[in-house]
Order: C-alpha cells, then structure tokens, then sequence
C-alpha cells in the first residue's frame, strides 16, 4: 500500500506566454528528479480556482511561478506565506484576475490552506503570447529547481514528525 502524498509542488503558468511558463518548465523538471511517493508534481494554468483545488488535501505546498517585481530577469525569489501574507505586486503578471496571490488568501480566509506554504517566484523578462523563455530564466532554472528540492527536504522533514 502507498502512502499519499503529503507535499505538493504545483507549477503555475500559460505555456503560450513566454517567462509565464516558468513555473511549469521548472514542475516538469522537479518530476524528473523526485521519487518520493509523498511529494506530488501537478502543473495549472494559473487560474487562481484551480491553484485553490489543487492546494486541498496537502500538509504542505511549494508553488513555482513567474513573477513580474521589477527585479533582474531570472532572480529567483522566495517567501513562507505560512502565516503571513505575500505582496500582491510581485504576482501581478497573472494572466486571470484571481491570481495565485488571491488564491493562496481565499483558501487562508477559508481555512483551507495547508499549514506550510512556500512561493518560489522567478522573475520573468516577457510575457507576450507566443515568445518562448528569456535566456536569463532559462540559465536560472537550474538554480530554482536546486533550491525547491532542498525545499522539499526541509518539508518532507517536518511533515514526517507532523
């Protein structure tokens, strides 16, 4: 019998819209690379409904996104959005109007966020329809995917003595 998975790390995106795709590129990858049976990888659109259901049910999630704060391309940004709340700006080039900002607030609001939320935001160059990633994402996903799997280490620790 297989234990379910505690950790989720959802991959956030439209992979029509250039850095948008980040987040996904960089689930893909993290799938590749985890054999654990208590971490799952799903990848969304980014409709922040979708990031609510699939934050249901985990003792922990990690989303990976594209984020749009002024920063130089690339620059990998994280925040524990456990307790307290993100700044709204660095998640604005969201392509729906309810951002995974507004999701992960309405599933806290509701009680439905998991006890431990960690946002790896990289920052993106473009979001136009059909451009493929910028070179400074795309030389940083490496470094993104090293620091959520130490992420996932952290967490699977913590969750086991949950």
């Amino acid at each position: 019998m297989t234990e379910s998975p505690h950790i989720l790390v959802l991959g956030i995106g439209n992979l029509w819209r250039g850095d948008d795709a980040a987040g996904r590129h960089a689930a893909r990858r993290l799938a590749e690379r985890i054999s654990s049976h208590n971490v799952a990888v799903r990848e969304v659109e980014g409709e922040g409904a979708a990031v609510m259901e699939a934050l249901e049910g985990f003792d922990a999630a990690i989303l990976v996104d594209a984020v749009e704060s002024g920063a130089s391309p690339g620059t990998v940004h994280c925040w524990d959005v456990s307790t307290e709340s993100m700044n709204a700006k660095f998640l604005r080039c969201s392509t729906h109007n309810f951002s995974v900002h507004d999701a992960v607030e309405m599933a806290r609001a509701l009680g439905k966020l998991p006890p431990r939320v960690i946002v790896f935001g990289i920052e993106g160059k473009t979001f136009s329809p059909g451009q493929g990633m910028a070179v400074e994402v795309e030389t940083s996903m490496d470094s993104l995917v090293s620091r959520v799997l130490e992420q996932i280490h952290t967490l699977t620790g913590e969750t086991r003595h949950a």
